[in-house]
């Protein structure tokens, strides 16, 4: 009798899947699990994702939280998809930098742009770099020295130069001598003398081109050497001197820009046009690159820009065509003639920047703005007939309002104003008659004091008080005296003065006032009694001079006295050698009136023969 296991013969034979001994598998793994392994990370990739960033505080493990939050609000801010290893010691003290990885390539490479130079507090600056950069790193060399710092050196008070108690002001003048050596000569401005040479200021060879006082007048820089051209517009820190967001500031068709003089840092620019692209000019604001204002206008033929000293306005001068044919050698010629606009920029706004447009009835010739004011003047016309135009931009107005307008001048072509406001000077620059006429601006009319002539100078400036204007000829004037000539604000001459050569005069620049609206106030109040002081200190000093002259005279009279004295007495002791000599004849004794004979003696200057007819008692004779 055999048993059967009934439920041993319902059971199913599992089948087998594996492979016998001797199977070999030629199917690679990119066929079966190739979606899986795209998804594998690599670690090329994965450097570039993350960032190393240092500089940040080193704090305790109590302090530490409140470290976490402040690193997270500035990273969250940038992407939020971020993850973060703070490396510790055994303490748990922070080491003063971090490990932070990104979601992708892209976002990291962001990061690093902001957080590279990110200033978290006063005292802490990040520097951020990536993994993936880092294996281009060198290892330092093993017997590098830090640098030892430069002993200090005493440049003496820069501050000297303003503490004369005249007050006067310093001027610099670059020439050339007789065997065309350029000297750079410092002076001082004496009201109504001479330049009076300031300290060893006058030096050969001081300069091998130019010379530039810096902004406040601490230094006086020369050039020597050839100097560098740099292609492209980079922006760098100053305190660093890396570039400004690791990238050039590229604008397409760029022609021009200028930085504000204001306390801003904003960038103005003018970009050509490109078919079908017009041309544009704007602001641009630095270090974040936002464009404050622009504006775009069709066929422009060419642009200028004019910013105010205090950096409230910019005014775009442009040349605007109908249409234009471009012939075969490159010659661009404007079918129906050009029109000249203004574009100024408001930027006083806080708000907003607003932009006024003022079209012009003829030709652009010059324009400038009173440094700190709220007027302008603007030339046009043409070289027989210049017409000078000051507006005044007021609050409440859409377009600048006419003030004033001057009777039309030859060869006017540059407009100045006082560093102070209110008085202008119109200059008609390497003309014949160099004309300068002064107007003062500072009332309800505008007002012409007075022209003066300085023919063919080419050169002209304000002193940085505006007290007193300077007419130069220099190098490059055509058939001219070198030299310059002085004037006070109203336009009366004090000053001519010739150099041989002259290549360069520059006054020496004053910082700028820091006092409050109050003493500023209180100065202006007692203006007059100020002025009186320094009126009786100018005639007290021509008389000192008067004085001197004088004394210089009679000193020189005695000297001579003396001689003559010495040489009389030499005379006497000599003079019986001399009767002894001459025969006992005094040739030097004193001529009497008794002693003299008169005697008149008839010269005939001239004869001439004539012919007559004689009479009948001449004849008969």
């Amino acid at each position: 009798m055999v048993d059967l296991d009934v439920n041993k013969e319902n059971e199913e034979v599992e089948p087998s899947f594996d492979d016998p001994e001797d199977f070999e598998d030629d199917i690679a793994d990119e066929e079966l699990l190739g979606d899986v392994l795209k998804q594998e990370p690599l670690i090329d990739e994965y450097e570039e994702n993350c960032l190393i960033l240092f500089g940040l505080p080193i704090v305790n493990k109590e302090k530490f939280p409140k470290l976490q939050a402040v690193v997270a609000k500035v990273l969250n801010g940038i992407n939020t998809s971020n993850k973060v290893e703070y490396p510790v010691d055994a303490d748990g003290n922070t080491k003063g930098c971090l490990f932070v990885e990104w979601e992708s390539k892209d976002v990291a490479q962001y990061a690093l742009t902001v957080l590279n130079g990110y200033r978290l507090d006063k005292n802490h600056a990040f520097s951020a770099i990536s993994i993936a950069d880092m294996k281009s790193m060198e290892k330092p060399d093993e017997e590098w020295e830090a640098p030892k710092p430069n002993e200090y050196v005493n440049v003496g008070d820069l501050w000297s130069w303003m503490q004369n108690p005249r007050c006067r002001d310093q001027f610099a003048v670059q020439f050339e001598d007789n065997h065309h050596v350029p000297h750079v000569g410092i002076y001082w401005h004496v009201k109504g003398h001479e330049p009076e040479v300031a300290d060893e200021g006058q030096k050969p060879n001081w300069t091998e081109s130019v010379f530039k006082w810096t902004p406040y007048g601490s230094y006086l820089a020369t050039i020597h050497g050839r100097a560098k051209k740099v292609n492209g517009i980079a922006v760098f820190d100053s305190e660093t001197l890396q570039l400004v967001g690791n990238r050039y500031l590229v604008i397409e068709n760029i022609r021009q820009f200028s930085w504000s003089p204001g306390d801003k840092n904003i960038i103005a620019y003018y970009s050509e046009a490109s078919e079908p692209i017009p041309a544009e000019f704007g602001l641009i604001s630095i270090p974040s690159g936002e464009k404050l204002r622009s504006g775009r206008v069709f066929n422009v033929a060419e642009a200028q820009m004019f910013w105010q000293e205090s950096g409230a306005r910019l005014a775009v001068h442009t040349v605007r065509y109908n249409k234009k044919t471009i012939k075969e050698n490159g010659e661009v010629k404007y079918v129906g003639g050009v029109k000249s606009h203004l574009e100024i920029f408001e930027l006083s706004n806080k708000k907003d920047i607003a932009i006024m447009h003022l079209p012009l009835s003829e030709p652009f010739i010059n324009f400038g703005w009173e440094p700190n004011g709220d007027k302008f003047c603007v030339l046009i016309g043409s070289q027989a007939k210049a017409t000078p135009f000051i507006y005044r931009i007021e609050p409440l107005k859409h377009s600048p309002v006419c003030i004033g307008q001057l009777e039309a001048g030859v060869s006017l072509n540059t407009v100045c104003f006082a560093p102070a406001g209110g008085w202008l000077a119109i200059l008609a620059l390497g003309s014949t008659g160099g004309n300068i006429i002064f107007v003062d601006t500072n009332g309800q009319e505008v007002k012409r004091t007075s022209i003066a002539e300085h023919p063919l100078f080419n050169k002209a400036y304000w002193d940085p008080t505006g007290r007193y204007f300077v007419s130069c000829c220099a190098v490059g004037a055509r058939g001219s005296d070198f030299g310059f000539r002085l004037y006070t604000f109203q336009g009366r001459e004090l000053l001519r003065k010739n150099l041989d050569r002259m290549t360069q005069f520059k006054w020496r620049p004053r910082p700028p006032v820091k006092l409050s609206e109050q003493k500023i106030k209180e100065i202006r109040k007692n203006l007059k009694t100020t002025s009186a002081k320094f009126d009786r200190e100018d005639n007290e000093e021509k008389v000192k001079a008067s004085q001197e002259v004088i004394d210089k005279r009679r000193k020189i009279m005695g000297a001579f006295d003396v001689i003559r004295r010495r040489n009389l007495d030499l005379i006497e002791k000599t003079k019986a050698d001399r009767l002894q000599l001459r025969n006992g004849i005094d040739t030097e004794a004193e001529v009497h009136d008794d002693d003299l004979v008169e005697e008149t003696i008839t010269i005939a200057l001239s004869t001439q023969k004539t012919l007559t007819i004689l009479s009948e008692e001449d004849e008969r004779d």
